[in-house]
């Protein structure tokens, strides 16, 4: 291990991680293959779907955009059969070259999973969507539905299912300039399985949606879709963070309500650390059963406080008509940068929370997931303690520039598991890690031995072409 990130980490006091694998170590979900030429570095944005002991990743992966001959996709993917023992990188997506980046995954009621992302198209981005079933082979999807807005490219679709109807909502934000009444926040929405899209709904044509992007979007209890987006460049010197709710199945909004304000800033060795703001439900049998949580990261300045940037996380009791005031949940403020926080909500009501701890070291960074959580409703959460066990360091990597380590990571609750994929760059560029923690005994353990080994079929038809990183 480098000197460098041996003394960072011992200045400020963090402990620094034994290299030996422990128990419930994070386990990489694709195989370290790149591009004949030695692209394809990238892998990030991961998101994450469970249905019984089936684990599907989807992730950024840059080997589809220099090597897609070799069967690679924008829209990587990996899945697991048991419960993440063994992960298997999955073969191309029905739909060819129209995938593109930012993928999201959800389970329907239907137990079948659901992926989308953005859709290439000529100069521009669209939506797609498809739908895939698990069986003993893996997981086969189906061809895809793809919307392509009539002026302007979309970003960011985020995606939220009904667990009733079964309805499924895809957030997103189109780009089409700022006096184009085509620019904002907008929703779509399949009733029929994935096998088409209803009309798009504007979200609000306010204010609010000036510089709109980064939504997050919930179903509540009652099927009300909840959303959760920021308004504003990262380049300025604040963002707001904003919430509208719909009750009609995503055919009106209310006016979105003021949550509160972000203050942007960039980790060293990376290309961007944005803010994405991340909603999360209460769905347990408990007091809190049906309550909202909103985390953000911000480097505003507190009374009395000296932050480089923290994650702040505010509740709702009444459907997101009013927030408590934001706290601090990680419990290192002041000592490092905190950068792309994920909220999930387990089966007794505890918010948890993973985030990157993020140290700065000139123009690079040492990075570490760390996690955190609440027994008490998100008044105050517990010490943090890291989940990666082995530090990244975040910098110039083989392909050259600041790093792209995307903008989110993921983490879901299912049962009395909470399982986290995120970017981990200990092999000097970024790779998508999968790890879990039961939460059966009240405690924060992990939820299982590390594999053996990790079970990685390579999808390049030729491997021998390729180079291992």
């Amino acid at each position: 291990m480098r000197l460098g990130t041996l003394l960072a980490a011992l200045a400020f006091g963090i402990p620094f991680p034994a290299v030996e694998a422990a128990t419930g170590a994070p386990v990489p979900v694709h195989t370290r293959i790149v591009c004949p030429n030695g692209r394809g570095t990238r892998q990030m944005e991961p998101a994450v779907a469970i249905k019984d002991s089936v684990i599907v990743v989807s992730f950024n992966d840059t080997r589809g955009r220099f090597c897609p001959m070799a069967g690679y996709q924008p829209s990587g993917w990996s899945y697991s059969l048991d419960l993440g023992a063994t992960f298997h990188e999955g073969a191309p997506l029905p739909g060819g070259n129209r995938w593109s980046f930012d993928p999201w995954l959800a389970v329907g009621p239907d137990g079948a999973f659901y992926h989308c992302a953005l859709s290439t198209e000529p100069s521009r981005h669209g939506v797609i969507l498809n739908r895939g079933v698990a069986g003993a082979g893996g997981v086969t999807w189906s061809e895809p539905i793809v919307y392509v807005p009539p002026i302007g490219s979309c970003d960011k679709p985020a995606m939220a299912i009904d667990p009733a109807s079964g309805t499924i909502y895809i957030a997103y934000t189109v780009f089409a300039g700022a006096s184009n009444p085509g620019s904002g926040l907008w929703l779509l929405r399949s009733t029929d399985g994935a096998q088409s899209f209803l009309p798009p709904v504007k979200v609000a044509s306010n204010v609010a949606t000036s510089g709109a992007n980064a939504v997050f979007p919930v179903v509540e209890l009652d099927g009300t879709l909840a959303l959760a987006w920021k308004s504003g460049r990262n380049t300025d010197s604040a963002v707001t963070i904003y919430f509208a709710r719909s009750t009609d199945g995503g055919n009106t909004f209310s006016a979105p309500v003021v949550v509160g304000i972000a203050c942007p800033f960039n980790a060293p060795g990376t290309d961007g650390s944005p803010v994405f703001p991340q909603l999360a439900l209460d769905r347990s049998s408990g007091p809190g059963r049906g309550a909202l949580y909103l985390a953000w990261q911000t480097a505003c300045p507190r009374a009395g406080v000296s932050t480089l940037g923290d994650v702040v996380v505010t509740r709702s009791d009444d459907d997101g008509a009013s927030w408590s005031a934001p706290v601090v949940a990680n419990s290192d403020s002041g000592s490092a940068m905190h950068v792309q926080p994920t909220l999930t909500v387990d089966g007794y009501g505890r918010p948890w929370l993973f985030v990157y701890r993020v140290i700065p070291m000139g123009d690079s960074s040492l990075a570490t997931l760390v996690r955190t959580r609440s027994s008490d409703g998100g008044a105050h959460f517990e010490p943090v303690q890291d989940v990666s066990d082995v530090p990244s360091t975040w910098g110039v990597t083989p392909e050259a520039g600041p790093q792209n380590y995307g903008e989110y990571i993921s983490a879901i609750t299912t049962g009395d598991r909470v399982d986290v994929v995120y970017c981990d760059a200990r092999s000097r560029d970024p790779d998508v890690y999968w790890t879990a923690f039961t939460t059966s005994d009240g405690a924060a353990a992990p939820a299982a031995a590390a594999p053996a080994r990790t079970f990685l079929d390579p999808i390049a038809p030729n491997p021998g072409t390729s180079r291992v990183r």
